[in-house]
């Protein structure tokens, strides 16, 4: 097709949806597959995107970067996500018609639109960023010689660094980690958590943390429990000349010095680490400032980068947290909740806890009960049973949501209904044969007395038929019966031979009509499926009673009624298969339909649109919300115009992203034949 385009088109006219192009805030970041949110600062075509395939999330290339500058909307969810789109983006929403694409400005209050319930990536072993330690005060120990860390050309492992203050005075040497491993993530969650002060510190009134606390200082630093001491009544520790291992956190972390300062962050680094080392680290820092009670857990802090960072780790785990903003004494403070029992159980199996096991044991005898991961399905679920002929009384689908597992149930019995209809296509198929039944039967008749070599008579006396009959189903007097046809011909064939063909033909014929009767109740609820006229209607009861049709002389309507069966059949095929891909999509394990909670204007700003290759579409906003990018009708005008042709495009809304040298209108007046009457005056 690309190539016929490419090398025959003289003209081409491109239909799709309202909104194809459009682009989103400038400074909202995209999803990669290595589970990191990505500026548009930081990237360029050829980076990767994740995308959404029906099988699961997949890998794609950023073909093309496009930038504008439009109106533009905050979109908040339930859930608290959020993402700047252009008023003319599309979103890909639910509602009781099913899926369907609404525009950013047309998107109201309880609409759901789709978001990323989980990440797939195993992670990598991270080299941590030393060279950031580099500095006149920081020295290097490696085989028992000091020398200035801005000499180092190489980290290697074994290396141990101090520093050295303005006086002269040496801080405590320490081990140099060179990757980021669970030890030391672990550490840094602790630090993080329970950190303090412009010195480092370590605050908990826990005895088994502050034992793990030495233990980890130890295995990572070589730090020795003795240079470790308490102050204000054993809830604050401390590190003797502590000063390198300060260092180390706040240039290597970007730890702050105030411990719960709002642009605290969480370096980039870590979310690229092995799930083993993520979970340590969120292990640690859950034991430090997190809270578990019957309501879930719940996590705070100050640092609207560090909730955000944490829910995309969480998203590592499968494991779906809610982010939540709470004002106090005028401080905005961050939560991220885990309410759900199954995800309550899942942070536990994947993730853990050294002090607050107890708290988790309600969870696991507590069922889940969650309104996040609801799929709004019932009117597709209803239509899909109906086409499908399944019965759906005893089913409540005036409920539209329902949960993963009853909608998994249900879309279960429709794969199996669906399967059993493709299996008699061929079946359905030989029905169609009925459409010619006239012209068969006066085939076979016609070749009757042909087939009989001398006298007639004798011949039917021999084998018991009538010799009239034929000349009587000649004139159209009457019809045989498919039976009376098979006793002619097998006696021709035991007589004379040569006749396998025209008994396979009624053969055929009779297998047709078998299965218009046996697959009409599998297929069709009733006769008004098929037909509306009621002397139709009394006839397909009649012949659905009947074992042999052909006596009722109603030849014109079997052949009627055997296409619309088998145009029918299609007809629910096509359609079952279009709600079964939309039902699909609604239960995609990777997503969960959230609930739009705030839609404002945010006035014209500068925009961005990804073209990606693939699967078209990619996750962007401050946490994973489904987006699509640009589309067929930009790169194929951009072909063209690489060619040397004259492009010009039709649009509504005209916000296509494409080269300045395309022309492109929209309607004129909000008429498209007004446009078209303009092109006409306007050559080439």
């Amino acid at each position: 097709l690309m190539q016929r385009l490419k090398e025959k088109a003289e003209g081409i006219l491109i239909c799709g949806p309202p909104g194809s192009g459009k682009c989103i805030g400038f400074s909202t970041p995209f999803l990669t597959p290595g589970g990191i949110m990505k500026n548009l600062t930081n990237s360029e075509e050829g980076d990767e995107v994740l995308s959404l395939s029906y099988s699961g999330c997949k890998r794609s290339k950023i073909e093309k970067i496009a930038l504008d500058e439009t109106e533009t909307f905050l979109v908040k969810t339930q859930t608290g996500r959020e993402i700047i789109v252009s008023n003319e983006h599309p979103f890909l929403t639910v509602n009781e018609k099913g899926l369907e694409w609404k525009l950013a400005k047309e998107i109201k209050v309880g609409d759901r639109i789709a978001v990323l319930k989980k990440i797939d990536y195993n992670g990598e072993l991270v080299k941590l960023p030393l060279d950031e330690l580099k500095s006149e005060r920081i020295f290097v120990i490696d085989n028992d010689k000091e020398v200035s860390s801005l000499e180092v050309k190489e980290w290697k492992e074994g290396m141990k660094i101090f520093h050295v203050g303005k006086n002269g005075r040496k801080s405590l040497a320490i081990n140099l980690p060179i990757f980021l491993t669970g030890d030391l993530a672990e550490l840094y969650g602790y630090i993080l958590s329970e950190g303090s002060g412009e010195t480092f510190s370590f605050t908990n009134t826990s005895p088994k943390l502050v034992r793990r606390f030495k233990e980890l200082m130890k295995k990572v630093f070589g730090i020795e429990k003795s240079q470790i001491y308490k102050i204000k009544k054993e809830i604050t520790w401390r590190v003797r000349k502590s000063k390198t291992i300060e260092i180390f956190f706040r240039k290597i972390f970007k730890i702050p010095k105030r411990k719960k300062s709002s642009e605290a962050d969480i370096p980039e680094f870590l979310l690229k680490a092995e799930r083993k080392v993520i979970a340590r680290f969120l292990r640690a820092y859950f034991d430090g400032d997190g809270y578990i009670g019957e309501k879930g857990i719940e996590i705070t802090t100050a640092s609207k980068k560090i909730a955000e960072k944490i829910c995309l780790m969480l998203l590592r785990f499968s494991i779906f947290p809610v982010l939540k903003e709470r004002r106090i004494k005028e401080k905005t403070y961050y939560r991220i909740l885990i309410s759900d029992a199954s995800n309550v159980r899942r942070f536990f199996v994947s993730i853990g806890t050294l002090i607050k096991e107890k708290k988790f044991k309600f969870f696991f005898r507590k069922r889940p009960s969650t309104n996040l991961d609801l799929i709004p399905a019932g009117n597709l679920l209803f239509q899909a049973f109906k086409i499908l002929n399944l019965p759906y009384s005893k089913y409540d689908f005036q409920k539209n949501e329902y949960r993963r597992l009853r909608f998994y149930r249900y879309f279960a019995k429709l794969l199996v209904r669906y399967q059993e209809f493709i299996s008699r296509r061929d079946e359905v198929l030989a029905i169609l044969s009925l459409s010619r039944l006239g012209k068969e039967i006066n085939e076979l008749v016609e070749k009757i007395e042909e087939k009989i070599k001398g006298s007639k008579e004798k011949f039917c006396r021999k084998y018991r038929l009538d010799h009239r009959r034929p000349k009587i189903w000649k004139k159209g007097i009457e019809k045989p019966m498919l039976s009376t046809l098979f006793k002619y011909y097998s006696s021709l064939q035991k007589e004379y031979g040569n006749c396998e063909e025209e008994l396979e033909r009624i053969n055929k014929l009779k297998q047709a009509l078998e299965a218009f009767q046996k697959l009409f109740k599998l297929f069709f609820r009733d006769s008004s499926e098929l037909v509306k006229d009621r002397k139709d209607m009394g006839f397909i009861l009649y012949f659905l009673r009947k074992n042999n049709i052909l006596s009722t002389k109603k030849i014109e309507r079997i052949e009627k009624i055997s296409k619309i069966f088998v145009s029918k059949y299609l007809e629910k095929l096509r359609n079952a298969e279009e709600i079964l891909s939309k039902l699909l999509l609604l239960g995609n394990n990777y997503l969960i339909w959230d609930k739009v909670k705030e839609i404002r204007p945010l006035g014209k700003q500068k925009v961005y649109d990804l073209q990606v290759q693939g699967y078209h579409n990619f996750f962007a906003g401050n946490l994973p919300i489904l987006v699509h990018n640009s589309t067929f009708a930009s790169s194929l005008a951009e072909f063209y115009r690489s060619l040397g042709k004259v492009v010009k495009t039709l649009e509504s809304p005209r916000d296509m992203q494409v080269s300045d040298e395309i022309t492109q209108y929209g309607p004129l007046e909000g008429d498209f034949e007004k446009t078209a009457e303009i092109l006409l005056l306007v050559r080439p």
